[in-house]
């Protein structure tokens, strides 16, 4: 019995190894210079060159790995280059307050998901699994409409107030924590559902014949599911979101050719401004709604007029 559990410790000691050297790699490449994305494009080479010291990035990869790993079982994680403060107290006050959030959430989510998954699988293949199926994404995504548009009211899409009016909804008005709360964890629910759906489907293959247009609809539907993400995630108007999305519009603007214009179209010019944020809120309200409804009505009236591939038998 030890020996087994010995086992597991050690097995999910090398997973967490694993995972952070592939989270180091991934980071080290990713196009761009860190301190130019921090200090601006028009910085000088003595800025950068104290910023890349600051940080750390003139050691060898493996310096880096290693300390940056000791650091942060150390709980030293470092400190905003821009603002200059710790970051791990910011960590753990905002994790606190999503770990309750997320709590509360279980509750109520485990024991629905599982009465669900029970009536789904006695109903395997027929209309009940169908609608629960499609159901489940539906009252993830509706509480995200009604949420938003709640959010709305509030909301100020500008530079000088769109902070401000977060921290408004988030500490003065009532129950506003909570459908901010709600709206956040809803929308990266509604990413994982839909990544589970479309890789049920394909695992079922329901991307063969005839149902090569429903695939891609679904397809679609994803991308516009992460587009909603990616444009929301600016909306706060904080260090985190405008850094965020620099680094996120940078990387779509290293496509080869097309690269500065979609960087110019993303951002309204060449770095973020208030055009930036007035683009990124109507795409996340009035664009991405829109796309998302019609290409919803579309998925739908296929899977009605061609039917749901069901599980593949035993012998299939």
């Amino acid at each position: 019995m030890l020996s087994y559990l010995l086992r597991r410790l050690g097995f999910l000691a090398l997973t967490l190894l694993l995972t952070s050297l592939i989270i180091f790699v991934i980071t080290q490449l990713l196009p761009g210079d860190v301190c130019r994305v921090i200090l601006g494009r028009e910085v000088g080479e003595a800025a950068l060159e104290t910023c890349r010291q600051d940080l750390g990035l003139n050691q060898p990869a493996a310096v880096r790995y290693f300390s940056w790993l000791a650091d942060f079982f150390r709980g030293d994680w470092g400190q905003s280059y821009s603002t200059r403060s710790a970051i791990a107290p910011l960590v753990v006050e905002r994790l606190r307050n999503s770990m309750m959030l997320a709590g509360l959430t279980l509750l109520v989510a485990v024991p629905l998901a599982t009465a669900l998954g029970v009536l789904a699988a006695l109903y395997e293949g027929r209309w009940v699994d169908n609608a629960i199926s499609v159901g489940s994404l539906a009252v993830v995504g509706l509480p995200e409409f009604v949420t938003g548009i709640l959010l709305t009211i509030y909301y100020v899409p500008t530079p000088d107030h769109a902070y401000d009016s977060v921290v408004y909804i988030t500490t003065q008005v009532t129950a506003g924590w909570f459908i901010r709360g709600l709206h956040h964890w809803g929308a990266s629910a509604m990413v994982i559902l839909t990544v589970l759906h479309l890789l049920r489907t394909f695992f079922y293959g329901a991307y063969k014949y005839p149902r090569e247009v429903t695939w891609l609809t679904g397809v679609l539907l994803l991308l516009v599911v992460v587009g909603f993400g990616f444009t929301g995630y600016l909306l706060p108007w904080d260090q985190k979101a405008y850094w965020a999305t620099t680094v996120g519009t940078e990387i779509a603007g290293v496509a080869p050719g097309i690269g500065p214009w979609i960087i110019r179209v993303a951002r309204g010019g060449e770095e973020l401004s208030a055009l930036t944020l007035a683009r990124f809120f109507g795409a996340h309200v009035w664009v991405l709604p829109a796309a998302l409804l019609a290409l919803l009505s579309i998925h739908l009236y296929l899977i009605i007029r061609i039917g749901i591939t069901a599980a593949p038998g035993r012998d299939e």
